[in-house]
C-alpha cells in the first residue's frame, strides 16, 4: 500500500532516461519492546522471525499472532552474542550469524541447535582453498578470527558468510566437510552490510562505494551497481524480478540488470535495520520495532 505516488525521471549513467515509481510506504506496527532488532526473516509458512542483537534472542510472531522467543545471551548452542544476521528460507532449517562467539550457528525446525560452522586459524590465509572446519555439540570452536555479518544459504543446501573484514566470503559445502574461502578480486576490500545469494549468484551490498556486488558462487565478480543512487546501503533481498535496498531510510528497487525502477520513502521514527518483503507485504524493523506495510 502506498500513500503517495508521483513520477519522476532519473538520468542514468548511459543517458537514457528511465521513468521511476517514487512513493511512501504506510506502515503499522506490529511487535514492539525490541532493544536492538538487527534483522528480520519470514519463512515459507508466514512465519516472521526478529533477531535482536543485544539481547541476543530470536522472535518467532505466527501468523496467528503468536510470538515466542528463543535464545538468549551465552556461548553454548542456541545461545547468541551480538548476532548480526539470520537466514530462514526454507522454514526447516535455521542459519545465525553468531557474529560475538566468531561462529555460524545451524538450528532445527523448532529453533534448537544442531551444530556451529567456523573456520579454523587458517581462516586468515589469502587465495581460494579448502579450510577445515570444526566444532563441538554444543559450542563450536568459538573462532576469534571469524566474524560473520551477513549469510545466505543456495537452494543445494551450500552455505555463504561474509566476515566483518570485507577481505572474504566464507562457503560451506552442502555436507558441511569443507569451507572455501572465496576471494572478490585480488586484495579487493570492501565494507559489506548485507548477502544473498539467489540462483547461481551472490548479491553483496557494499556500504565503502555505495554499491550493490554480484558475483557467481565461486566468488568472480560479475557486475557492480547502484553508486549513483545509493547512499548508505544497510541490507538487499533478491527475488525473480527485481534486487532491492535498503538505502537509510528508503527502499530502492533496481531491475535484475541493475537499473533502478523504483524508491519507497520509510516514515519510521527510528532508522530502519532490515526489511523482508513477501507477496504484497513489506516487513521492516528498526531498533525496537516490527512493522508491516500492505
Amino acid at each position: 500500500m502506498t500513500a503517495m505516488l508521483v513520477g519522476m525521471v532519473i538520468l542514468m549513467p548511459s543517458g537514457a532516461q528511465v521513468p521511476i515509481q517514487d512513493d511512501t510506504l504506510t506502515l503499522q506496527i506490529v511487535l514492539q519492546g525490541f532493544n536492538d532488532a538487527v534483522t528480520v526473516e519470514v519463512d515459507p509458512l508466514n512465519n516472521v522471525y526478529v533477531l535482536d542483537r543485544l539481547q541476543g534472542t530470536i522472535t518467532k510472531w505466527s501468523p496467528g499472532g503468536k510470538a515466542q522467543v528463543f535464545g538468549g545471551r551465552g556461548s553454548i548452542g542456541g545461545q547468541f552474542e551480538s548476532p548480526s544476521d539470520l537466514d530462514a528460507t526454507t522454514g526447516f532449517l535455521f542459519l545465525i550469524a553468531d557474529t560475538g562467539n566468531g561462529r555460524i550457528q545451524r538450528l532445527g525446525s523448532d529453533l534448537v541447535f544442531l551444530e556451529s560452522l567456523a573456520p579454523d586459524e587458517r581462516g586468515s590465509v589469502s587465495g581460494r582453498g579448502a579450510i577445515d572446519h570444526q566444532f563441538e555439540a554444543g559450542r563450536g570452536n568459538l573462532s576469534v578470527s571469524f566474524s560473520p555479518i551477513a549469510l545466505s544459504s543456495s537452494p543445494d543446501g551450500r552455505v555463504f558468510a561474509v566476515d566483518r573484514s570485507g577481505s572474504a566470503i566464507y562457503e560451506w559445502t552442502s555436507n558441511r566437510q569443507q569451507v572455501n574461502r572465496l576471494s572478490l578480486g585480488v586484495n579487493q576490500r570492501f565494507q559489506p552490510t548485507d548477502l544473498d545469494v539467489f540462483g547461481n549468484s551472490m548479491f553483496i551490498t557494499d556500504d565503502s562505494r555505495n554499491r550493490v556486488i554480484v558475483a557467481d558462487l565461486f566468488g568472480n565478480e560479475l557486475m557492480s551497481f547502484g553508486e549513483e543512487v545509493l547512499h548508505h546501503p544497510l541490507a538487499l533481498q533478491v527475488n525473480q524480478r527485481f534486487i532491492v535496498v535498503l538505502d537509510g531510510d528508503r527502499l530502492v528497487f533496481f531491475n535484475r540488470q541493475g537499473n533502478l525502477v523504483r524508491i519507497a520513502s520509510i516514515p519510521s521514527r527510528d532508522a530502519p535495520t532490515d526489511f523482508y518483503i513477501r507477496g504484497s507485504a513489506i516487513y521492516l524493523t528498526d531498533r525496537n520495532n516490527l512493522y508491516v506495510s500492505r
